[in-house]
């Protein structure tokens, strides 16, 4: 009965996050409107942004290909079109001359933090309407789900 219950739960924890993303972007529009790359594009830019966390020295085509669950061939097009746009630097691996690694550029670091600052922005002003004992329950939701996310993490290997 106890599992039932917390699946109900989930569930409808999962049928509001489209309202929530529909109230956050009716304050202001989604920030990917004002980023001219396409959603590939910028899938691409993003994992190999947060995978320069832990390898600065940038991430194999192959890899980033396995992340965007796309050939090879096609993540090596994608990453062409995104040198030629300045926004990805690549140069070749100096363990395997057959391999080049991949990195976001200055550009493209600053395209994506143009991004999260924009996310913040919208999300700041949404959260200024909140009374303090609202503000405090988020902050408490949000530390179980970024708890819920280590302990995941600890099963499945990261980017």
């Amino acid at each position: 009965m106890a599992a039932e219950r917390r699946d109900e739960l989930i569930e409808e924890l999962l049928r509001l996050e489209p309202a929530l993303m529909r109230a956050r972007f009716s304050v202001q529009p989604p920030p990917l409107l004002d980023i001219d790359i396409t959603m590939l594009q910028f899938k691409a830019l993003m994992i190999m942004f947060l995978a320069a966390s832990s390898d600065p020295n940038g991430m194999r085509v192959s890899d980033l290909a396995r992340h965007l669950s796309v050939s090879a061939a096609t993540a090596s097009t994608l990453i062409d079109r995104l040198v030629d746009r300045d926004l990805v630097d690549r140069r070749e691996d100096p363990q395997d001359r057959r391999q080049h690694l991949c990195r976001t550029s200055a550009q493209g670091q600053q395209l994506v933090v143009h991004f999260f600052e924009a996310m913040r922005a919208q999300c700041r002003e949404l959260l200024a309407v909140l009374s303090e004992e609202e503000l405090q329950t988020l902050i408490a939701s949000s530390n179980i789900l970024i708890g819920a996310a280590d302990r995941v993490r600890v099963k499945e290997p990261a980017l």
